[in-house]
């Protein structure tokens, strides 16, 4: 019953997008007053995107230089080793700690990871702080 109330809407050609009909066109369409997100580029140079923009955060080698983390590391009883570069180029300074009395036994590593070689080892003077004495 159905196909006969259609006539012949088999025989009519399928909806074909033109220049006219596409998203882009239609979007196109729109005058620049009827936007309704303003646009970034209206910005004047130098203006942050946020209305509260985020304070840069320190640099970690405001704590001291690498010759005072190894100093502090001394102190603490750690052994580690030179600091070398990571894939992506940041340094990584491995150190070990004596888990066992007189620093013998088993031993716990950390790795700091930083912009520079005394970044990366007060980094890892901060994680060994940071755990609780066994």
């Amino acid at each position: 019953m159905q196909a006969s109330r259609d006539g012949n809407r088999y025989d009519k050609e399928p909806f074909r997008p033109n220049a006219g009909t596409t998203p882009a066109a239609l979007a196109a369409k729109n005058g620049d007053g009827q936007a309704s997100v303003p646009s970034i580029d209206d910005r004047p140079t130098g203006t942050p995107t946020s209305r509260n923009p985020v304070p840069f955060k320190p640099s970690a080698d405001a704590t001291g230089t690498i010759e005072q983390a190894q100093d502090e590391l001394r102190r603490i009883g750690v052994k580690w080793n030179a600091p070398r570069r990571g894939s992506n180029g940041e340094s990584i300074f491995e150190c070990d700690v004596p888990m066992g009395p007189n620093g013998e036994g088993p031993f716990r590593r950390y790795e700091g990871f930083g912009a520079s070689d005394a970044a990366a080892a007060w980094d890892a003077v901060k994680q060994i702080k940071s755990e609780p004495r066994r």
